[in-house]
Formats: C-alpha cells, sequence, structure tokens
C-alpha cells in the first residue's frame, strides 16, 4: 500500500481497501496507482493554487483600479467569524450522528471528537489523504470506538450534507435561470417546488431505499458483491433530524460570505433580490460540487472554478476570482484555527491525566 495512508485491517478483507472496511472504492494495485495520481494531481494542484493566490491578491491588487478587491478587516473579519461558527455546526452536528445514530450511548470527550473532525477536514489537503473517513477511523479507533460507527456516522454526514445540497439547488434553479436565461413562468416555477417536495419526501421516507441504492452503486464500481452490505442506522425520526440539521447547515453557509462579498462589489452595482440568491447560493454549490471532485485535494480548484462560473453572470471574473480565493482560506484559517484550539484542549486534558496519574 502507499506510503502515507493508514492501513486499516480486518478478518474480511485481509488488509485490501474495500467499500466495507475502509470505503475506498478501488481495491488492491488499483488503489495503490490511484492513491499516487492524488499525490501527483494534489501537489501540482497545490503549486497552481499558490500561483493563482500570488497573482490574484498581490499583481491585481496592486493596480489602483483594482483596489477595491482588497476587502476591509471588519467584513473580512464577521465572514472569518461566520465561518469558525459554521465549521463547529458542522462538527456538532457530525458528533450528534455518531453519538445519537450510530454509537448511542458513546462516552467521548469533546475534545477527542472535534480533534479528529478538524484533523480529517485538514487531511483533504494532504496528498494522497484524499479519504478524510479513515482519519476519523484511525483517530477514534484508539478510543475503542467500533470502526464501522465511525464510518457509518460519516456515511451519513456525507449523504445528508450532499443530499441537503441538491434539494438546495434544485430550490434555487428558478433564481439561476431568471438570471442567466430571463424571466420563468410561473407553472414552471411551481413544478419545481413540487418536484422538490417530493425529492425531500422521497429522502426522508425510505432511508431503507437509500441505503440500498448506496450498495448497489458500490457494487457496482467496485465489481463485487458485499458479505455485509450497508444497513440503516438509527430510526426514522433520528434520519429525518439528521437531514434538517444539514439543510439548516447548507442555508447557513449561503450568508456566511455575504460581509465579505458586499465589501469587494463595486459600490456603483446595484443587485436585485433574485441576484443577491444567485451571490449567495452558489458557495454551497461550488462547494458540493467540489466535494464530489474526490481525486482533486480538498476540491482544490475545481470548487474556484465553478464558483466563478456561477459568479460570472453577476460580477466581473476578477472580482468572481477574488471572493472564490477569500472564500477558501476563510473555510481553510477557520478549519486551522479549531483544529488548533482541539489539539490544545486535548493536549491540556491529556497532559492533566498524566498528571493525577503520577500523584
Amino acid at each position: 500500500m502507499a506510503a502515507g495512508v493508514p492501513a486499516i485491517s480486518c478478518a474480511t478483507c485481509d488488509g485490501n481497501w474495500h467499500w466495507d472496511c475502509c470505503f475506498t472504492i478501488l481495491p488492491g494495485s488499483i488503489g495503490d496507482a490511484m492513491t499516487l495520481l492524488r499525490r501527483i494531481v494534489g501537489i501540482g494542484l497545490i503549486l497552481v493554487f499558490g500561483v493563482f493566490l500570488y497573482t490574484t491578491i498581490t499583481h491585481k491588487m496592486a493596480d489602483a483600479s483594482t483596489l477595491a478587491l482588497s476587502p476591509r478587516a471588519m467584513p473580512l473579519l464577521l465572514s472569518f467569524i461566520g465561518m469558525v461558527l459554521w465549521v463547529m455546526m458542522y462538527e456538532l452536528a457530525w458528533e450528534w450522528l455518531l453519538r445519537k445514530v450510530c454509537l448511542p450511548g458513546a462516552s467521548l470527550a469533546w475534545t477527542i471528537t472535534g480533534h479528529a473532525f478538524f484533523t480529517s477536514l485538514l487531511a483533504r489537503y494532504t496528498p494522497g489523504q484524499v479519504w478524510q473517513m479513515l482519519v476519523r477511523v484511525e483517530a477514534l479507533k484508539e478510543h475503542h470506538i467500533p470502526r464501522q460507527a465511525t464510518l457509518r456516522s460519516v456515511l451519513y454526514e456525507q449523504l445528508h450534507f450532499l443530499g441537503a445540497t441538491l434539494v438546495y439547488a434544485f430550490l434555487l434553479s428558478p433564481f439561476f435561470w431568471t438570471t442567466l436565461l430571463g424571466d420563468i413562468p410561473l407553472a414552471l416555477l411551481f413544478l419545481v417546488f413540487l418536484a422538490a417536495i417530493g425529492g425531500v419526501s422521497m429522502w426522508l421516507f425510505t432511508p431503507h431505499h437509500v441505503m440500498h441504492v448506496v450498495n448497489l452503486v458500490s457494487a457496482t464500481l467496485t465489481r463485487k458483491k458485499f458479505s455485509a452490505p450497508l444497513t440503516m442506522s438509527g430510526t426514522r425520526g433520528q434520519w429525518h433530524m439528521s437531514f434538517g440539521l444539514f439543510f439548516v447547515l447548507v442555508l447557513l453557509q449561503s450568508g456566511v460570505l455575504y460581509p465579505l462579498i458586499r465589501d469587494l462589489l463595486p459600490s456603483t452595482l446595484s443587485l436585485t433580490l433574485t441576484q443577491w440568491i444567485v451571490l449567495l447560493g452558489a458557495y454551497p454549490l461550488a462547494r458540493m460540487i467540489g466535494q464530489l471532485a474526490v481525486i482533486f485535494p480538498g476540491g482544490l480548484g475545481v470548487r474556484e472554478g465553478v464558483y466563478v462560473l456561477l459568479l460570472l453572470p453577476l460580477v466581473e471574473g476578477q472580482i468572481g476570482s477574488v471572493i472564490a480565493v477569500w472564500a477558501r482560506l476563510l473555510q481553510l484559517g477557520a478549519e486551522l484555527l479549531m483544529w488548533l484550539c482541539f489539539g490544545g484542549l486535548r493536549l491540556t486534558a491529556r497532559l492533566s491525566t498524566d498528571a493525577s496519574q503520577r500523584k
């Protein structure tokens, strides 16, 4: 197995990377080749992204005509605080899934789960460490948390977050249609909302069918059947609440960048309510697409490219690029800050425990 990737072995797969053990899609030598490819692509993307940051922020902002692209301290601070609060709520949503749905009655300190969560988020940017669920498994394994419980919680997190974002995207589609192509017929608007309600209903009331589709897709991708297919854990009420939590997270994510975007837009630019909905709603959609591009560490480059494309009908490409770059930096900064905080709390707790044991 490629160096730098944690190996998880069990009696079922003898250390090979299978979906029911490690959540990887390609087992064996193909998986090793893909890991090497991710490393190469990841290093290249990090270099390209560094050059992109330099040219966008340094060169463009040195021009007096583009001085407005430099955000002021207060809007930047407000967006950063909003991003910190958002990543904390995201961690709490995942922890609720782990404690209440996947492993009821688990006794774990918040410092342990929080540190594991934010470590896994930062691991997305490490070439070859794309699969953040492996990091959480390794971090919680030493605290006697079953591997399947951790993997199931990550699966539920990803399913609900992507499902909520898809529903959100569907609800916003009339506004994007109006921005790109003009007015939208009222009948089409009604059909879109009706279809969105139907999609939510199917997701909420057929969780067992959702699990069946996941198993079917995984078996198709790996061309094998698994001895232990994934099944639903928890009650229907918990499934509904999980989806609701992540849908609220998607809604809140739209407003996190509002102070930054408002400050970067030219004062002469007047936007309608529909255009503001598109501006704020573009970020969750771009993040979802970047998250689906699993070969790119942290969706690096993909999210920014999609975000700029979604903003192009409303703002200049230069402004959209700066917004996309600052969005990435704010998120990375918030995740790094929380990782340092939880790491410090965990270290303090460990030192306190060691001191008490010496007495």
